[in-house]
């Protein structure tokens, strides 16, 4: 006997219609909530910690993540690194762009140098120095530094011995210990209790404390 061959099931699917107006809750469903469902909490953003920097390509100030070791200037993309350099001995045309801090020891001497850095500590001596600081320029022991060098700020340590050759322009700048440089600031000149500043000073104001020295003349320029 032959066995005839069943026809396949065909399974047809009819489209559900609401009866109303589509996406409209009944009065009864509204503000109905399931008691079993999964509660989603909304998300918790953490502020992450930030500090503003100026970028050494276009000179505007940026917000960046205080942890991070680099990023993009929002206004011209530049590429900043905030790492932190120490100089070594023996280094030569090193050309140096960091938002981070350089620190140049004692011991350090070296020539043809090219830094621009948010900050500087110096205490050893560089021959041939192009320097751009956008915060504070610290000069510490016996540093000597020939070349150009600018800052937004100047602080001589007490006790220190400096020299910087042929000078220096700085917004403002506090002498604590001696510092042998014409100095042109574009605010003040302050020179602590035991300071000596030997050198012409071409700025608005000369601060000179109780038992401070100045060699040299002041000229007086308008703020």
């Amino acid at each position: 006997m032959s066995r005839r061959k069943q026809a396949p099931t065909v399974y047809k699917t009819q489209p559900l219609v609401a009866p109303g107006i589509s996406g409209y809750l009944p009065e009864e469903a509204r503000g109905f909530r399931d008691p079993f469902a999964p509660v989603v909490e909304r998300e918790t953003r953490v502020a992450v910690p930030t500090r503003e920097v100026v970028c050494y390509e276009c000179g505007k100030k940026s917000l960046v993540p205080r942890a991070a070791l680099s990023a993009h200037c929002v206004h011209c993309c530049a590429h900043l690194t905030m790492t932190d350099y120490t100089l070594k001995p023996g280094a030569r045309r090193l050309n140096i762009r960091t938002l981070g801090e350089v620190t140049l020891p004692s011991h350090v001497e070296l020539s043809l140098l090219t830094v621009v850095a948010s900050r500087m500590k110096a205490s050893g001596k560089v021959n041939g120095i192009k320097l751009r600081v956008t915060d504070t320029l610290t000069l510490d022991e016996k540093a000597e530094l020939d070349g150009q060098v600018r800052a937004a700020k100047l602080l001589v340590r007490k006790g220190a011995r400096a020299r910087v050759s042929p000078g220096l322009s700085v917004e403002s700048a506090e002498v604590q210990g001696t510092l042998q440089a014409r100095v042109h600031a574009a605010k003040y000149v302050h020179v602590c209790d035991g300071g000596a500043l030997i050198g012409d000073c071409h700025t608005p104001e000369l601060r000179l404390e109780p038992g401070a020295v100045h060699r040299g003349t002041w000229y007086q320029i308008p703020s």
